[in-house]
C-alpha cells in the first residue's frame, strides 16, 4: 500500500520563522490522534517532490478556532493534479486541502468530493494530466486561526444553520495556511459543549430543585418530586418550615421550557431562600411578581401556588398565582380547591394583589399540587394522560404511602407515554395529614 509521506518545508520557510505559531513535522515526530485524525498515515521516510504538505498550530491556548481544525494537508499551486491525485488514494478520511503559491500563502481550497468527481469523469485523468492543481482551487474564506470560537461562530450564524457543509482555510500571520475547518466541525464541537454545559446546568439545578424531597412535620408529611423533560427545566417547588409549626409549601411552573426556563426558576431558589417568610407571604408574592415583570417585561411569566401550612392543625391558607392545580383527596372523591382573588401568573401584571383562600385538611386527608406536564402528556396516538388517569392511580396506592404513590405515578405515565418522549417537566407535591 502507498503510503504517503510529508516534505519538510523549504529552508528558513517555516511557521515559527514567519511569525506564526507553526510547527513542521519531520521523519521521526509523531501526532496523536488527538490532534489530528489521520495520525496513522505518518509513517515513513520523507521523500523529495512529495506533494502534500502538512503543517498544524502548537500550543494554542483558550477557546480559538484552531483547536477544532481537522485537516492540516496543503498543496503547492504548481503542483499537477494527477500527482496530488496519486497521493490521495490512500488517504479516504481527507475531505479538503489547502492551496497555497509559491510563497506558501493561502491562494484556494480544493474538496475533495469535487475533485474526485472530475477525474473519474470519462478521460478525466488524461485532461488533467500535467495540468496544476491551481485551476481547480476554489475560492475560499480565509480566518486568522486564533479567532475565538464563539465570537466567530455568531458571525458564521448563517452557515452553520444551513445543511450544506462549508469550509473554511485557517490562516496565520502573513495568510500563511494554518488548518481547514468546516461548518460540521463547529457544530460538533458547539455541541458538545452545549452537553457540558447542560450537564452542568443539571447538576447545579438539581441543587436547588431536587429530584425528591421528604419531610415530616406534626401530622403532616409532605413529599415533594420533580422530572424535568429536557434534563433541565422550568418547574420549581419548596417545602421548608420557616417557624416551628408552620411550613412553606409552594409549586411553580415558568413559562418555556430547557435552559432559559431552568434560568428563572434557579432564581426561585434564590428568593425563596433569601426572604424572611416570617413578614407574610403577600408581600413576598408582590416583590416577586414585580423583579419578573420589571426583569422580563411579560416574556417570562410564573404560574404559582403558595400554601402556608399549620402542620399541627392542617390549617392552611393558598394563594393561587395563576396555577389552580391544587386538590384535596378525601375517603373516595377528589375535590378541587376553588381559589379566591385575582388569579393571573406572576410577571405580567403589575397590579397583583394575592388573597388568601383559608381551608382545613381532615385526617386521612391528602393534599395534592402538581404541574400540567401530568394531564397533558400524550401517548403516541395524541390522547392525554389526563387528571381522571392521574386521580386513579393516586386512589389505588394512597394506602401505601406518599412514596408508592409517587413511584407508580411516574411509572404509568411512562407505560402510557410508550415511545413518546416527555413533552412538559413534571412537579408533584403531597401533603398527607394524619
Amino acid at each position: 500500500m502507498h503510503i504517503p509521506v510529508i516534505q519538510p518545508l523549504s529552508a528558513g520557510a517555516s511557521f515559527q520563522q514567519r511569525g506564526g505559531s507553526m510547527i513542521e513535522l519531520t521523519e521521526t515526530e509523531e501526532i496523536t490522534p488527538a490532534y489530528f485524525h489521520d495520525a496513522e498515515l505518518l509513517r515513513g521516510e520523507a521523500v523529495k517532490d512529495q506533494a502534500l504538505r502538512f503543517s498544524r498550530p502548537e500550543n494554542l491556548h483558550g477557546e480559538v478556532i484552531g483547536k477544532i481544525a481537522r485537516s492540516f494537508w496543503y498543496v503547492r499551486s504548481d503542483i499537477h493534479i494527477d500527482q496530488l491525485a496519486d497521493e490521495l488514494e490512500d488517504m479516504d478520511s481527507l475531505e479538503a486541502i489547502g492551496v497555497v503559491d509559491s510563497e506558501d500563502r493561502v491562494s484556494g481550497i480544493i474538496l475533495r468530493k469535487e475533485f474526485s468527481q472530475l477525474l473519474s469523469q470519462r478521460y478525466g485523468r488524461d485532461i488533467y494530466k500535467n495540468k496544476p492543481v491551481s485551476i481547480l482551487a476554489q475560492n475560499v474564506r480565509t480566518i486568522d486561526f486564533k479567532r475565538n470560537i464563539y465570537s466567530l461562530s455568531e458571525e458564521l450564524s448563517s452557515d452553520l444553520s444551513t445543511p450544506q457543509t462549508t469550509y473554511y482555510v485557517l490562516t496565520s500571520e502573513g495568510r500563511f495556511f494554518a488548518g481547514i475547518f468546516s461548518t460540521r466541525d463547529l457544530n460538533i464541537y458547539l455541541a458538545g459543549i452545549m452537553q457540558k454545559d447542560m450537564t452542568l446546568a443539571k447538576k447545579v439545578q438539581s441543587c436547588i430543585v431536587r429530584d425528591f424531597e421528604f419531610v415530616q412535620k406534626g401530622r403532616t408529611e409532605i413529599l415533594g418530586s420533580t422530572r424535568m423533560a429536557k434534563g433541565i427545566g422550568g418547574d420549581f417547588y419548596s417545602v421548608f418550615e420557616y417557624v416551628p409549626g408552620r411550613c412553606l409549601v409552594n409549586i411553580s411552573d415558568v413559562s418555556g421550557k430547557g435552559m432559559p426556563a431552568s434560568l428563572v426558576s434557579v432564581l426561585l431558589g434564590g428568593m425563596f431562600s433569601l426572604y424572611d417568610f416570617t413578614k407574610g407571604i403577600p408581600p413576598f408574592i408582590m416583590q416577586l411578581n414585580s423583579y419578573l415583570l420589571r426583569s422580563f417585561n411579560g416574556e417570562r411569566f410564573v404560574t404559582s401556588s403558595f400554601l402556608d401550612l399549620d402542620s399541627q392543625t392542617g390549617e392552611m391558607s393558598v394563594f393561587d398565582c395563576g396555577h389552580s392545580y391544587v386538590f384535596i383527596v378525601r375517603g373516595g372523591s377528589v375535590l378541587r380547591v376553588k381559589t379566591k382573588g385575582n388569579i393571573i401568573p406572576l410577571g405580567i401584571d403589575e397590579r397583583c394583589s394575592p388573597e388568601p383562600t383559608t381551608l382545613s385538611l381532615k385526617s386521612g386527608d391528602i393534599l395534592v399540587l402538581c404541574t400540567d406536564g401530568f394531564d397533558e402528556q400524550r401517548d403516541p396516538s395524541g390522547i392525554e394522560f389526563g387528571l381522571s388517569r392521574f386521580f386513579k392511580v393516586v386512589m389505588k396506592y394512597k394506602s401505601q404511602g406518599l412514596v408508592a404513590v409517587k413511584n407508580a405515578l411516574f411509572r404509568e405515565i411512562d407505560l402510557f407515554r410508550k415511545d413518546q418522549t416527555q413533552s412538559d417537566d413534571m412537579t408533584l407535591i403531597m401533603v398527607s395529614y394524619q
